[in-house]
């Protein structure tokens, strides 16, 4: 009986880890959802998962051998890191909360305007980080990979600039003016 809870409990850690890397993953890769209350909390779930894993395995194998301790030694490093980072996913909710949770709107990074050119979606977003960046705007291209999700590529950034405009160039380049 007890050797099935101990698969149940590997089996779990398995697949919160696989949850934890197939978020993290997509989000470093550019797949963003169409609301930002819905990218805050992928984020605020897949944050916390390595040291759930990290909590549950040590319990399990209490720094048995030595492939356990490697293995528990990495999902401390994971823990640690998932845990800071999801202190500060806590700050940024708890600072924007109001924005980001009831009215879907996230104050720093904010949609000015959207461009369709050739088929192809592009976004001008003002940035506003407080004491971590300065202002700026960002152009994204955004491709529909499924209803709702996009994957997202920077294709200009300048900090300083209010805005930006969006043309093709004749030879099929993107040109972005900024306006300061």
């Amino acid at each position: 009986m007890n050797g099935n809870i101990n698969r149940k409990k590997d089996i779990l850690v398995v697949i919160l880890l696989i949850l934890f890397f197939t978020v993290i993953v997509a989000w470093f890769l550019g797949i963003r959802t169409v609301s930002a209350r819905l990218n805050f909390i992928f984020l605020g779930i897949a944050l916390p998962l390595p040291t759930i894993c990290f909590f549950l395995a040590f319990r399990k194998y209490r720094l048995g051998h030595i492939l356990n301790k490697v293995a528990i030694g990495f999902l401390l490093f994971l823990a640690i890191i998932s845990a800071l980072a999801f202190c500060g996913w806590l700050f940024l909710v708890t600072f924007w909360l109001p924005d980001v949770m009831l009215k879907d709107i996230d104050r720093s990074f904010e949609l000015t305007r959207t461009v369709k050119i050739d088929n192809e979606i592009y976004r001008v977003y003002t940035t506003n980080c407080g004491a971590t960046c300065a202002f700026g705007v960002v152009v994204r291209k955004e491709t529909e990979i499924l209803p709702g999700f996009f994957y997202v590529k920077n294709v200009g950034d300048s900090y300083g600039p209010s805005d930006a405009e969006i043309s093709k160039n004749p030879d099929g380049s993107l040109k972005i003016d900024y306006t300061y």
